[in-house]
């Protein structure tokens, strides 16, 4: 079987977890399936079975919330039907005398689709955490996860292992900034959030999106994607001129109390005064035309 080269996935589990518990068995993948463990996999502690998917139940720990039958499932759902699993399932014994699935959904959906009466399957004797550690791992490297389900996957990997962002990216085989920007979508409004997971809207409009500072704001230029059919360049151009704005906005301000400040000077000390901005910070300038006017000046000053 080919392995995956410089990514987290193919170097196994135990590269991409701290070492809070060792495995027992190393995880690879296939390039053409990315959670499809295979027979190699099996060891004298690992019994090799045909059981009824019916007997199967789900991952607790699967991240994909948003099941759709695309034409991936129908090809593989095809290819089953026409040659049969040749990959076995990966699950481990429950203690309601079920088996509760490790990695292979996608084949197991397939199957229960083709009524098939039963599916080769891997049983393994693994714990919850191990459990957690294969369903993240696997699915965060799927493609087929939306942005969201990324999100939620990343955010579970970091706060159940206390690692951080730039941890789980070296582990994921990603750049820290894919991280953090796929975690920043967890911090839109909740039905922004539901319209990038089902595909409303794309991950470039959210990333502009997530540019507005207020959830008022980023609602109000939701809105204007989702009704008038702005595209990512126009919803950049929209921040653009509304940043603009709001830039005008607070130099208009700022010009009219510096005025106002002028002015209040320029009655205490009886000369022209000059506020000049630059930054944060800035000069106060006061004119004088003789000895006898600074003199009047620095008193003024000295007795403030």
């Amino acid at each position: 079987m080919q392995e995956l080269k410089g990514s987290g996935l193919g170097r196994g589990l135990s590269s991409l977890i701290p070492n809070k518990k060792k495995l027992s068995t190393p995880v690879r993948s296939s390039v053409t399936d990315w959670d499809e463990p295979d027979m190699e996999r099996a060891t004298a502690t690992q019994e090799i079975a045909e059981l009824s998917p019916r007997d199967i139940v789900p991952n607790r720990h699967q991240p994909r919330s948003d099941w759709r039958e695309d034409q991936h499932f129908e090809d593989l759902a095809q290819s089953i039907r026409k040659h049969g699993i040749l990959q076995p399932l990966v699950v481990t014994r429950t203690s309601a005398g079920k088996y509760e699935l490790v990695a292979g959904e996608r084949r197991l959906r397939a199957a229960k689709k083709l009524s098939l009466s039963r599916v080769p399957a891997i049983i393994r004797s693994v714990g919850e955490l191990e459990k957690l550690e294969l369903a993240l791992i696997e699915n965060i490297q799927r493609k087929d996860l939306n942005p969201i389900e990324r999100a939620v996957a990343y955010k579970k990997l970091i706060e159940e292992f206390s690692i951080s962002h730039e941890d789980a990216a070296k582990r994921l085989g990603k750049s820290r900034s894919v991280v953090t920007n796929t975690l920043r979508y967890l911090t839109l409004p909740a039905d922004i959030q539901k319209a990038l997971g089902e595909g409303s809207i794309s991950e470039g409009q959210a990333k502009t999106i997530l540019e507005m500072k207020t959830d008022a704001e980023r609602q109000e230029l939701f809105r204007k994607i989702v009704d008038e059919g702005l595209t990512v360049a126009d919803a950049r151009t929209y921040v653009s001129r509304r940043g603009q704005k709001v830039l005008r906005k607070k130099t208009s301000t700022a010009s009219a109390d510096t005025a106002a400040v002028e002015r209040e000077l320029e009655e205490r000390f009886g000369t022209k005064v000059r506020i000049r901005r630059r930054g944060k910070g800035g000069t106060v300038e006061i004119e004088w035309y003789s000895e006898e006017e600074l003199t009047g000046i620095v008193r003024k000053l000295l007795k403030e």
